[in-house]
């Protein structure tokens, strides 16, 4: 088994992460809770995840609930950020459209 201490935690349709918000979640880095960016008092990804969050969810049972009903009553800090693009979530072309201009064939 690896050592490991934090883990982030990035939706696949939010490709908008900076290395700055990164590094200021990183820094409120937390082994009991988990740390999310907000703007706007709005939650958003990536999710900074501690060790006790991480071995919370490695031990509970795989068929009982998803990620978000696991981690409703665990320890989160909110750090409000003034980057809007933690909360862009990419679903349907016309989303993608409206982020990017080039198409993908």
């Amino acid at each position: 088994m690896q050592d490991y201490s934090y883990c982030f935690l990035q939706d696949a349709d939010n490709p908008f992460t900076s290395a700055k918000t990164l590094d200021i979640l990183y820094l409120q880095k937390d082994s009991e809770k988990y740390i999310i960016p907000a703007f706007q008092g709005k939650g958003g990804h990536p999710v900074l995840l501690g060790k006790n969050v991480i071995d919370h969810i490695a031990n509970h049972p795989a068929d009982i609930g998803n990620l978000k009903e696991i981690l409703k009553n665990t320890p989160k800090k909110k750090i409000e950020l003034m980057e809007k693009s933690v909360l862009v979530n990419i679903n349907t072309p016309e989303e993608y459209n409206r982020f990017f201009t080039d198409k993908i064939d």
